[in-house]
């Protein structure tokens, strides 16, 4: 079985995941190798009923499961993945993806000042002041370290310098 890396990008509401994830999906439409982004939100955006027999994470881990499955299946050998976690649900994403792939955690980290102009700048009433909540306590509550990952800074802006360095960290550029 050929070798699969992945990329998961990971940080607070508003540090720039999404929009480094398609960042990082230009820079490699140059390649000539196939890969797959995946906002794993998408994979857990659900409202379970209050008696389901499955939490949101577990949700979550059985669709990447079969996501990666059927991406492998198409010769994808780099997965790109967003989605703010903490370390159990990194566990959980690595037992998805499998032990042949070789995972990169990425958290990407701004000021909280920066943050909070950029969800200022998108969000309004309720869901700003939810995701203003959860940035705080995101931020609160998780380090690089307790991950084991590489911290990559989008307080500057410059989105295409940050998907380079997410590929330069992950070895897929120099």
């Amino acid at each position: 079985m050929e070798a699969v890396d992945a990329i998961l990008l990971t940080g607070t509401v508003g540090v720039g995941k999404s929009t480094v994830l398609m960042e990082i999906g230009d820079a490699l439409d140059a390649d000539d190798e196939p890969y797959a982004l995946l906002d794993l939100d998408w994979l857990a955006w659900v409202q379970p009923a209050d008696d389901a027999p499955v939490s949101v994470q577990q949700i979550l881990v059985e669709n990447l499961a079969h996501a990666s499955r059927t991406f492998r299946r198409a010769g994808v050998r780099r997965f790109v993945m967003a989605r703010a976690v903490d370390a159990a649900d990194v566990a959980g994403i690595r037992s998805a993806l499998g032990s042949s792939v070789r995972l990169l955690v990425v958290q990407l980290t701004a000021a909280p000042q920066v943050v909070a102009q950029r969800l200022r700048g998108r969000d309004r009433g309720e869901r700003l002041a939810e995701h203003l909540e959860q940035a705080n306590a995101f931020a609160a509550r998780i380090e690089p370290a307790q991950l084991g990952v590489v911290a990559v800074a989008t307080d500057h802006g410059d989105v295409a310098a940050v998907a380079q360095e997410v590929l330069a960290a992950a070895g897929w550029r120099s």
